[in-house]
C-alpha cells in the first residue's frame, strides 16, 4: 500500500529532474554568441511588452477623461440653465407679492432695470389679470394668444411656479406664477416673464458655451422637440433621437453613450459620442454631441506617439 503511494510522486520527481538536465545540457550546447542572442531577444520582447502595455494604459486614461470632461460640461450646463430658470421664477414670485394691481406699470419699470441687468435672456415681464387679459409690462408683448398658453392657466388656477414652451413661438419659453392676495388667499392674477431661448445667456455662464473639439450643444424637452442649438446647420437624426428619449431621458441621470442601441462596433454603426444631463425644473435635457472622429483625435495623436516611441 506504501509502495503504491510513492510511485506517483517518485515518477514527478525523475521527470522533472531528466528535464532539468535535459535544459542545461541544451544551454551548454548553445555557443556565446547563441546565449547572448537569446538574452537580447527575451529583454528586447520584455521591453516592448511593458511600453505597450503603458501605451495601451495611458491612452484608456486619455479616452475615459475626455469621456468624463464630456458629461461632467454637460451636467455643469444642464444645472447652469436649471439654476437661471429657478432664479427667474424666484424674481417673479417676489415680485408678486409686492405688485399694486390697481397701478402695476409703475412696479414693473421700476423692476425693468434688475430684468435687463441681471436677466439678460428675459424678453419682458408681463402682468394678467384673472381672465388673462395683459394689464401691464415692462416691453412691448409678442403677438401671442395668451388665452391659450397652458401656463397662464396653470398659474391662474394658482400653481404656485409653470416653466413651459406650450403655446409660446419659437425661440421662447415661459414662467408664469399667481398674484394672489395675501388676505383672500385669491388669485387674482399672473405674473409671467417670457425667455429667449436662442440667448447664449439663458445660461448663467455663458463662457461655458465654447465647446471644444467643435462639440454641438441641444436642449430637448420631453417630447424630442430641440430648443436650443448652437450649430443650426448640425442635427442628431430623429431615430438617434428617439433613442435619447426612451433610454436616457428615462434612467434620468448625467451620462455618456459612445452608441444608442448599438449591437456591433459602436463607432463603426455611429461616429456619434452623446453627453446628457437632465434638468430639475422642467423636464427637458442638455446633450452635447461630437464626431467621434474629433472628439479623439488626440487620443489618436497620443497613441500614435506612444507606438513612435
Amino acid at each position: 500500500m506504501k509502495a503504491s503511494n510513492k510511485q506517483p510522486s517518485d515518477w514527478k520527481v525523475v521527470f522533472r529532474n531528466w528535464l532539468a538536465r535535459l535544459i542545461a545540457q541544451k544551454w551548454f550546447d548553445i555557443g556565446l554568441r547563441g546565449k547572448m542572442s537569446a538574452l537580447v531577444t527575451v529583454g528586447l520582447t520584455g521591453l516592448i511588452a511593458i511600453f505597450a502595455f503603458i501605451g495601451i494604459t495611458t491612452i484608456r486614461q486619455a479616452t475615459q477623461q475626455l469621456l468624463n470632461e464630456h458629461v461632467l460640461r454637460a451636467r455643469i450646463l444642464a444645472e447652469s440653465l436649471d439654476s437661471n430658470l429657478g432664479q427667474v421664477a424666484g424674481m417673479l414670485t417676489i415680485l408678486s407679492s409686492q405688485i399694486d394691481m390697481d397701478e402695476p406699470q409703475a412696479d414693473l419699470q421700476a423692476w425693468r432695470t434688475v430684468v435687463e441687468q441681471d436677466f439678460r435672456s428675459v424678453q419682458g415681464v408681463y402682468l394678467f389679470d384673472a381672465r388673462t387679459n395683459l394689464m401691464a409690462g415692462t416691453t412691448r408683448a409678442p403677438n401671442v394668444d395668451w388665452s391659450r398658453v397652458p401656463a397662464i392657466q396653470a398659474a391662474r388656477e394658482g400653481l404656485e411656479r409653470n416653466i413651459s414652451i406650450e403655446g409660446m413661438p419659437r425661440p421662447y419659453a415661459i414662467i408664469a406664477v399667481p398674484v394672489i392676495r395675501t388676505q383672500s388667499r385669491k388669485t387674482v392674477g399672473v405674473l409671467a416673464a417670457v425667455l429667449d431661448l436662442s440667448n447664449p445667456d439663458i445660461f448663467l455662464s455663458s463662457d461655458s458655451l465654447g465647446l471644444e473639439h467643435d462639440g454641438t450643444l441641444q436642449v430637448l424637452d420631453g417630447n424630442g422637440q430641440v430648443l436650443v442649438n448652437t450649430q443650426p446647420d448640425r442635427a442628431l437624426t430623429p431615430a438617434t433621437i428617439d433613442k435619447i428619449m426612451n433610454q436616457l431621458f428615462v434612467e434620468g441621470q448625467p451620462t455618456v453613450e459612445a452608441c444608442l442601441g448599438c449591437t456591433d462596433d459602436e463607432l463603426k454603426e455611429t461616429g456619434t459620442i452623446i453627453a446628457f444631463a437632465p434638468l430639475s425644473q422642467v423636464p427637458w435635457g442638455v446633450v452635447i454631441w461630437h464626431d467621434s472622429e474629433e472628439l479623439f483625435a488626440p487620443v489618436r495623436l497620443l497613441g500614435l506617439q506612444a507606438l513612435i516611441l
